[in-house]
């Protein structure tokens, strides 16, 4: 299982290629990315139940939001 530094580093990896429209299919996101297929769409459908209004091309083949959007992230640590 990946600590969530690691995820937070996928999420933004992948946000940055999507708005490069640079992702390419799943199966050439799941290998620049590292991880398996069915990750990427486990991450992606994450994302979309927050809000991404991320559609793939399958002219370009690649993934892409619908519209302009912000990726806000927050980690915090709390002293218990």
């Amino acid at each position: 299982m990946k600590n969530y530094k690691d995820t937070f580093e996928l999420i933004e990896r992948t946000d940055r290629l999507i708005r490069l429209n640079a992702t390419g299919t799943a199966y050439q996101l799941a290998d620049t990315l590292g991880i398996s297929r069915v990750s990427v769409f486990r991450l992606l459908k994450y994302l979309k139940t927050m809000g991404a209004p991320i559609k793939y091309c399958k002219y370009r083949k690649t993934y892409f939001y619908e519209y302009p959007v912000t990726l806000s992230i927050s980690h915090e640590l709390f002293n218990l």
